[in-house]
């Protein structure tokens, strides 16, 4: 019985396996996504036929013109802070849902005065 243990160790340690594998090609110029599930159990291992996943084209995003980064920046840290100090108080840490709460309700307020 003894002389068995080392077999089923290694039958154990096998085990089995499930992943994916991801790539991508270009088919009459449009992007896909190949994507081949394989398995694999004690010694053996296979793969599934591959699929294809059309993949959209990028879109160009477009920036109004008085955007400035740095400045959008700098006014995201303006409300984190006072949203931080808000949720403080006299508490040893910040309360994040408060905080986020203060964060989402700054931020929509500059989107309407921005329209």
């Amino acid at each position: 019985m003894k002389k068995l243990i080392p077999v089923f160790c290694a039958f154990i340690l096998c085990g089995c396996a499930m992943g994916i594998n991801h790539n991508t090609t270009s088919i009459n110029g449009k992007p896909y996504l190949v994507e081949t599930k394989t398995y694999g159990f004690l010694f053996e291992a296979w793969s599934k036929p591959s699929t294809l996943i059309p993949l959209e084209e990028e879109k160009e995003i477009v920036m109004p013109e008085n955007y400035n980064p740095s400045t959008a920046r700098a006014e995201l840290a303006k409300i984190a802070d006072e949203c931080n100090i808000h949720s403080i108080k006299a508490q040893s840490r910040p309360n994040y849902k408060k905080m986020y709460k203060c964060i989402v309700e700054k931020l929509a307020e500059l989107e309407q005065n921005a329209n």
